[in-house]
């Protein structure tokens, strides 16, 4: 089994020793394999990163109404793209990103986990094409600056607008799964 599968296995195992109050007489399982070292074919490459980049924001081979949609999330997504190749950061740490995050006078980028607080620099270039996002949205939709609005949004691409969340009075925040999904197309048009 790989590791992944023995820590998921010794996970269930935990909580079902958990679940019928059996820590006490048996203990925890504990996984005894050492976590194997990384290697070289773990991490893109800087040729890939540079295909992939392009890929997001190229728009060949799209049907007219895959281009209709990809005029507003086409900018989005590669910005998302540059955050998580460029600068390290997590699906969860891009999808949480709020407008106030983002210093553009100082090229700044702040990550606020429940525990750390890091500040990136951005470079201009970088700034520039997440700038250029973010202008691509409707005033009606865009983020308000100074605000714990999302950085990046939804968008509806039957009904070609960006979600709005009525009850929170801001644009709606884009899931996790569904850039989880993004990144998978991505990925698989490029396979």
């Amino acid at each position: 089994m790989s590791e992944a599968n023995l820590r998921r296995v010794a996970s269930h195992l935990n909580g079902l020793l958990k679940y019928y109050n059996l820590t006490s007489d048996i203990g925890f399982y504990k996984q005894q394999q050492k976590q194997r070292e990384l290697t070289d074919t773990d991490f893109i490459t800087q040729s890939d990163t540079l295909i992939l980049l392009d890929s997001v924001i190229s728009d060949e081979h799209l049907s007219d109404i895959q281009l209709q949609i990809h005029k507003y999330i086409g900018p989005r997504n590669h910005s998302i793209f540059i955050l998580l190749l460029r600068y390290g950061l997590t699906i969860n740490e891009v999808v949480s990103l709020t407008i106030k995050d983002i210093n553009f006078a100082q090229n700044t980028l702040t990550i606020n986990n429940n525990k750390t607080k890091r500040t990136l620099e951005l470079s201009k270039y970088d700034k520039k094409i997440i700038y250029n996002y973010l202008s691509t949205i409707p005033l009606l939709f865009r983020p308000r600056d100074y605000t714990n609005d999302p950085l990046f949004i939804s968008f509806h691409p039957q009904k070609m607008v960006y979600w709005y969340d009525y009850s929170l009075s801001q644009p709606k925040r884009i899931s996790v799964i569904g850039t989880k999904r993004m990144i998978e197309e991505k990925l698989n048009v490029l396979a």
